[in-house]
């Protein structure tokens, strides 16, 4: 998951806090903090996620006054978690910035005992489509599916090596919420003896995958697996089902075609094909990513050694006014013109590459440019793949 490595080695940064004479406790993480200025060490012990609660000891070699600020999670509930200190349980109010907070002389050896009560819960897209996931406190959950056809699915060194090539699977195939959203949750129950384990029972359903587990997604290892899961009704599964493999049809014919293909707009893609420009500018419409430039851009893609292969590239129906040459390796290929007569949808065109250019693509690369006339602008392009003819 590429960059979210990084994320692990910053919760150090930001498990305490201090403001003043106020010890803020953000993280339920094993550590110990050394609070040099007080002269006090704090050691947190606990097993979370795998246990509901974390302890903190006081280490001090005189009595200090302080404030103990213990942050309140929302997927606690979002109230004031209980507390208990050297074993008597401490009334707690929570504040406007979800915090508890103790005040108190504070003596070595010091325990507070904090409870940390984890519910199950879903969440739906930030674009409101109807799909879900499912956490347990702010555990994301998974589901396993199988190991079959895992060939290609593993990085290596090489150049875009981190992009999955391995077999597609049918999505129709995948577990899929057949129920209300709301009547969801009170279908998953705990697995006994295996800690933050859930059964769904027939309200994650799948025509393939039978007895689906959730689990927490980073114990997924050496597996495909669900995360995010499409909800329907059941009148309305079997249609749902029929409608996903017909388009799934013709997406796996469309990959089946596909040489390479770009996302304009988005950084990694445009990334891995060496992507060029002078004057481009890339934004959002109707949820899709787009590129244009005053000047050109450029990408360069693998042919794979095919001599006869096609362009296509995606435009929204509503531009207009913009004139623009796509070029392969320097030779103008099509010569465009947007006048925003398709209106308000999204559209493809192919362009045939000429064979001799195929003949001469250096190692099976050819650079596919975008270059504006004078005055115009060239775009927006919203997708470009090349294909076999």
């Amino acid at each position: 998951v590429g960059s979210g490595l990084e994320n692990h080695t910053k919760y150090g940064e930001l498990i305490y806090a201090h403001n003043g004479n106020d010890l803020l406790v953000n993280l339920f993480i094993p550590s110990r903090l050394d609070w040099k200025e007080k002269g006090v060490t704090v050691t947190q012990n606990t097993k979370f996620p795998f246990e509901e609660k974390t302890e903190l000891v006081i280490k001090t070699d005189k009595a200090k006054e302080f404030v103990l600020r213990i942050r309140c999670p929302k997927w606690a509930g979002g109230t004031a978690v209980d507390v208990a200190i050297n074993g008597k349980p401490y009334k707690t109010d929570i504040d406007g910035d979800n915090y508890v907070s103790i005040v108190r002389k504070w003596k070595n050896g010091d325990k507070v005992d904090i409870l940390l009560p984890m519910k199950t819960y879903m969440e739906q897209l930030p674009d409101k489509s109807d799909f879900y996931t499912f956490l347990h406190g702010p555990i994301v959950l998974g589901a396993k599916t199988d190991t079959e056809d895992m060939t290609g699915l593993f990085a290596d060194a090489s150049r875009g090596g981190h992009v999955a090539h391995g077999k597609y699977i049918p999505l129709q195939e995948m577990p899929m919420i057949v129920a209300q959203p709301e009547a969801t949750i009170s279908q998953l129950k705990a697995v006994a003896g295996k800690p933050l384990t859930f059964t769904a029972g027939n309200v994650l359903r799948s025509n393939k995958y039978k007895n689906i587990e959730l689990v927490p997604f980073f114990s997924i290892h050496d597996s495909r697996y669900a995360v995010y899961f499409q909800q329907t009704t059941p009148e309305k599964y079997e249609e749902m089902q029929k409608q996903i493999a017909e388009a799934e049809a013709e997406g796996l014919k469309l990959a089946a075609q596909t040489l390479d293909q770009i996302n304009p707009g988005e950084q990694q893609p445009e990334s891995d094909h060496f992507f060029k420009s002078e004057g481009s500018n890339t934004g959002i419409h109707q949820d899709r990513r787009w590129r244009d430039a005053k000047g050109w851009f450029s990408y360069r893609m693998n042919t794979k050694g095919n001599k006869e292969a096609v362009l296509r590239i995606d435009y929204y129906g509503g531009d207009k006014g913009r004139n623009f040459d796509i070029l392969a390796d320097d030779k103008v290929i099509a010569t465009v013109v947007l006048d925003g007569s398709k209106g308000n949808e999204f559209y493809w065109v192919d362009y045939a590459i000429p064979q001799e250019i195929l003949n001469n693509a250096a190692d099976g690369f050819i650079t596919i440019k975008f270059m504006a006339k004078e005055g115009s602008v060239a775009g927006g392009i919203y997708g470009v793949r090349l294909l076999k003819k």
